[in-house]
């Protein structure tokens, strides 16, 4: 019997079968799944369905990207962002990518393919991302403005900085305007400011809130195979281990994925 290593993304609501466990029984028409990229480990593979399958969403919602673009990433340390700007560089061939994360990953963020990084830890963002519409574009505005970490820093320059409905920019989050308590409901990711944003006679921008695509492997494997990717594993613990995981996801410092391995 031929065996296919295979990873992909389980995301049951309530039931019986959790994630942290070393058997699963499922359907793979029912479940975004695939053979894992040639090149690849078994742990790597692992560790990018939930965060690239996030990421192709966001940069579909309103328009797709293209090599005249220009898209500004809250967070671009983070793993979802990660992918969002590879996806940008590699795939869509974006005009300009700005990224807001602290100065001490900024090189990182730079050799994913950022142009320009924002230090949210010694710059007023929304100050630093209208300078450069007005310095860098000449006046012109981002195209899309992703969150990946839970923001409200550019609200109050918002209609400066991204074009307006009528063109299909949008600003798309994947967490609301806060950031994510791991430990608290996902209903508390969304203040009333959020949810003020999802009526569109508020506001003369186009807003959406993303979660994961059915349809990603395809593209992902093609990207890995090509070496147009790459994965980032911040670290691992065994299976006995796993709160120290999830206290390490707490955190909110981890850069790239955090893995429990099941020991053979």
């Amino acid at each position: 019997v031929k065996e296919d290593k295979v990873s992909g993304l389980y995301t049951p609501i309530y039931g019986e079968q959790g994630t942290v466990t070393e058997y699963l029984k499922l359907k793979p028409k029912d479940t975004p799944m695939g053979k894992i990229p040639s090149n690849l480990s078994l742990k790597e593979a692992s560790t990018f369905p939930l965060v690239f399958a996030t990421a192709v969403n966001t940069l579909r919602k309103f328009v797709v990207p293209d090599e005249t673009s220009r898209v500004l990433v809250i967070g671009g340390a983070t793993s979802v962002a990660q992918y969002v700007i590879q996806l940008l560089r590699q795939h869509h061939n974006a005009k300009s990518i700005v990224s807001v994360n602290s100065g001490s990953s900024a090189d990182f963020v730079k050799s994913l393919g950022a142009d320009h990084i924002i230090d949210y830890t010694k710059e007023d963002v929304a100050k630093a991302a209208s300078n450069i519409v007005k310095t860098e574009y000449d006046g012109a505005k981002f195209d899309l403005i992703i969150d990946c970490v839970g923001s409200n820093d550019l609200f109050p320059v918002i209609d400066e900085i991204l074009k307006p409905k009528s063109e299909k920019a949008g600003y798309v989050t994947i967490v609301g305007d806060q950031i994510a308590d791991y430990n608290k409901s996902m209903f508390s990711f969304f203040s009333s400011g959020t949810f003020a944003k999802f009526i569109p006679a508020l506001r003369n921008y186009n807003y959406g809130f993303v979660s994961t695509a059915d349809d990603f492997y395809p593209l992902a494997k093609k990207l890995f195979e090509e070496g147009k990717l790459q994965t980032t594993i911040d670290s691992s613990y065994p299976l006995q281990d796993y709160q120290k995981a999830f206290d390490r996801l707490a955190t909110h410092k981890a850069r790239g994925k955090t893995v429990i391995e099941i020991e053979q």
